[in-house]
């Protein structure tokens, strides 16, 4: 049976269609990735699937608004958030009127303010989508980069050291295709799982890696000469970085352009609009 999945964004139009005195309405049960006809009863609500939910447990929901909710089969609501013993970071899934983002240790993984993370990740993969051959996404996370590149690409390979952040994929309805077949999660640390793969195997490479600040490692020499390594002669690389904008951001963006011509990576250039770099080998 389906998961429910609901966040404030979800339940305010039902708690709205309550005080209207409608008995039946629209609503979604997947954080608005889909539209079902829902029951709107004296002691709450039901879904097509799953238990009745109380409307004490949506004024709850609607409340904490930066968080998202499993239902469980008694009809509560269960935080999806996690404390990972891997990294020793905090994840939740945080609900946006388009697609959710995830929090980790405090920092936000998709922008939000100018764009929404549905059209972050379209920026982040529209350097990489007339590739051709496998492509590697170094840092899974909800997986939206890996979707974005499994819709042009047969073979998508992605890393994430942190169980918890597969987890939250997981539970989070708009992550759904992260596990489709052609696209394979390995659950290990992106520097070892390269260092098994043969020379020039992928054709596109995505780096999306947490903030400087929580995983310095990725932004290093030694980590871009192994990206380079794996990618193909001809091959692109895109590289989230943040805000160029910033002064932080300024500086980070140069340092990562020295480093990756030192790795071996040409034709680097900034991408102001996806708040990154792109570069071929």
């Amino acid at each position: 049976m389906p998961t429910i999945t609901l966040s404030t964004f979800e339940v305010g139009p039902l708690l709205t269609a309550r005080e209207r005195g409608l008995e039946r309405t629209q609503g979604s049960a997947d954080l608005r990735r889909t539209q079902v006809e829902v029951e709107l009863g004296p002691d709450g609500i039901r879904f097509p699937h799953g238990p009745r939910i109380g409307w004490q447990t949506l004024d709850r929901i609607r409340a904490r608004a930066q968080q998202c909710f499993r239902i469980d089969d008694g009809g509560q609501e269960q935080a999806i958030a996690e404390f990972s013993a891997t990294t020793g970071w905090m994840r939740s899934l945080y609900p946006t009127r388009g697609w959710p983002t995830t929090i980790v240790a405090g920092f936000n993984m998709h922008r939000m303010e100018e764009i929404d993370p549905g059209e972050d990740t379209r920026r982040k993969a529209a350097p990489l989508l007339a590739c051709r051959g496998p492509v590697l996404d170094t840092a899974t996370g909800l997986g939206y980069t890996a979707i974005a590149l499994g819709r042009e690409a047969t073979e998508v390979v992605t890393f994430d050291r942190d169980p918890t952040a597969i987890a939250i994929a997981r539970a989070n309805p708009w992550s759904k295709d992260l596990f489709a077949p052609h696209i394979t999660v390995h659950e290990v640390d992106v520097r070892d799982g390269l260092s098994t793969l043969p020379a020039s195997h992928f054709g596109a490479i995505l780096h999306d890696p947490p903030s400087l600040r929580l995983a310095g490692e990725l932004y290093g020499l030694e980590f871009y000469t192994s990206l380079h390594r794996v990618l193909r002669p001809g091959g692109k690389l895109s590289h989230y970085i943040g805000n160029p904008a910033t002064k932080s951001g300024a500086g980070i963006t140069h340092g990562v352009m020295e480093r990756l011509r030192s790795a071996g990576f040409r034709r680097v250039q900034a991408r102001p609009d996806a708040y990154g770099v792109v570069a071929e080998r």
